[in-house]
């Protein structure tokens, strides 16, 4: 792709003088009126937060109604035996018809062709999370006229029609919830799994007070995995997640609701990623809930989907084929991003005729950290720049070294020399990426801000199998010594003039395609998570400022 030499060495010639302005409170906003500051409500705070997902294997346990991460469901055999003799999922699910908010209306009677006996259905709770969960006596409540059975870590203390209490230990095989009876005109539905001692509260107070705890600080909640934006199919607003769904860890994603109320409970801005097939009823249903929902002391960022220049993601070939289709270059790649900036004007100026204006957005255009190519193709088409408030890049360090062709190299080394490496990038190469973008940032008036980031150490094209790369890499994430890169790797940030940082990702459990979360479990000791303590030093050491 051409490197526009001329515009970069322009644009670096600026840079200087650009930053002492940011530095002295510069809007760097583009021309509409959106300040692009980041905009959140505590000044103090730096720093946003992306949110891990919602699924029944997540470590992460947002609701105190445990119920709202289970699984999607399956069918099984009346009679279900952990065995192996009778399958997890029967596959039949599809021959169950389902409410709207995806409760069984019948179970079938008799046995479905192929399958052993008649069948039932079922959900997973705490799943793969190591039996770091709440434990104590649960309060199952349900509404219709049927019977449920609780297996793995589950038992039944007692049992009345709509409400069965539940002992839940921490053995670390999680929860299975089953519906083996329901009856048709009056089915099983609206099941809550509540937390020890919150089932007085649970409706009014959804969200677990140690969830809240951990994310307190952060003022930006970007919400691309609760959404789960990478290849959504949210396209029409009516087929969208809903409050009363059996579960919130559909391929929808997490309600809208929920979202909001969450951005409020925290008092942080909410971020939004816009589906890749969402049409403009979608957006503006989206828009006017988010207006007339969140509190109007916090601010929305908008973006397109997530990260449309990956070639690793749906949505890209997607957005690309509408780049053709429109003409909009002869190059595939150059139309992905030409549409990109196009669809996210659109988009905007769904937004901001929903809000009155722009004045409580942050506009943001999102582009690859290593290409400024990338930056100026989508800031410039459309003179997109003039429309938007940010440019958002994720700088991540470490992806190197989970390269295929050097994973034998790598794996041999100690810790302290990897950590040396990811030390050499962040003043290095990731440096000069942070200079190069803050400078085509400052040439077309909008702000330099990060929607990921963090270390990236995880092995691809299956370096992910390779045990001692794996081992290492557990290794580095969880050393003191983790603390003190973030620590220098946020002062170039703000050095070279990026403004709201928003790291990747809350708590997530390590594995091999990532150790990805600030923290693996919820319950964590948080002086045992060293990357959550590099970001709480940062915020407490630096008061945001612009």
């Amino acid at each position: 792709m051409p490197p526009q030499p001329l515009v970069r060495s322009l644009l670096l010639c600026l840079l200087l003088v650009a930053i002492a302005l940011l530095g002295c409170g510069g809007s760097g906003s583009g021309d509409s009126g959106g300040s692009g500051d980041g905009g959140d409500p505590d000044p103090s705070s730096p720093l946003g937060i992306n949110v891990s997902s919602a699924d029944y294997w997540s470590s992460q346990l947002m609701f105190v109604d445990a119920f709202k991460q289970s699984g999607d469901w399956v069918t099984q055999n009346e009679k279900w035996v952990d065995d192996g003799a009778n399958p997890w999922d029967s596959g039949v699910i599809d021959q169950i018809p389902q409410d709207a908010d995806g409760y069984p209306l019948s179970l079938p009677a008799v046995g479905i062709p192929g399958t052993e006996g008649p069948q039932v259905v079922a959900t997973a709770l705490f799943r793969s999370i190591d039996g770091q969960h709440p434990t104590g006596t649960f309060i199952c409540l349900y509404d219709g006229s049927g019977s449920l059975e609780f297996e793995l870590d589950a038992s039944v203390i007692s049992a009345a029609p709509g409400r069965i209490e539940v002992d839940v230990t921490g053995n670390g095989d999680g929860v299975l919830v089953r519906i083996v009876q329901s009856q048709p005109g009056d089915h099983v539905r609206n099941i809550r799994f509540i937390m020890p001692g919150f089932e007085a509260t649970y409706a009014s107070e959804p969200f677990h007070p140690q969830f809240l705890e951990w994310m307190k600080e952060f003022k930006v909640l970007r919400f691309m995995d609760l959404q789960k934006t990478i290849g959504s199919p949210n396209q029409a607003w009516a087929e969208r997640t809903t409050t009363t769904h059996h579960t919130q860890t559909r391929a929808e994603g997490v309600a809208v609701e929920y979202l909001v109320d969450l951005a409020n409970a925290l008092q942080a801005d909410a971020w939004f990623c816009v589906p890749h097939l969402a049409d403009d009823d979608w957006v503006t249903q989206l828009a006017t809930l988010v207006r007339d929902r969140l509190d109007p002391g916090l601010r929305v960022y908008v973006e397109y989907s997530n990260e449309i220049w990956n070639d690793s993601f749906p949505q890209g070939s997607y957005v690309e084929q509408k780049g053709l289709d429109l003409g909009l270059s002869g190059s595939p790649f150059e139309a992905r991003l030409r549409y990109q900036a196009q669809r996210s004007l659109e988009i905007f100026g769904i937004f901001e005729s929903v809000f009155g204006g722009a004045s409580r957005l942050v506009r943001v255009l999102a582009s690859q950290a290593a290409n400024t190519w990338v930056s100026t193709t989508i800031l410039d088409w459309n003179d997109a720049h003039r429309q938007a408030d940010a440019l958002a890049i994720a700088p991540y360090f470490g992806g190197y070294l989970g390269d295929p062709a050097t994973q034998d190299s790598v794996a041999g080394w100690t810790v302290e020399q990897l950590l040396d490496a990811c030390e050499t990038e962040i003043t290095g190469r990731i440096d000069t990426r942070m200079t190069d973008q803050a400078a085509v940032a400052v040439g077309l008036g909008v702000d330099l801000i990060a929607y990921e980031g963090g270390q990236h150490l995880v092995g691809y094209a299956g370096a992910e199998n390779n045990d001692d790369l794996n081992a290492l890499f557990d290794a580095a994430n969880s050393h003191p010594r983790m603390r003190t890169l973030y620590a220098l790797y946020h002062d170039q940030w703000r050095a070279r003039g990026g403004r709201m940082f928003v790291p990747y990702t809350s708590i997530e459990k390590d594995s091999k395609w990532g150790r990805w979360g600030f923290a693996q479990y919820q319950d964590q000791d948080p002086t045992t998570a060293p990357k959550y303590l590099a970001l709480m030093e940062f915020i407490a050491s630096n008061p945001k400022w612009w």
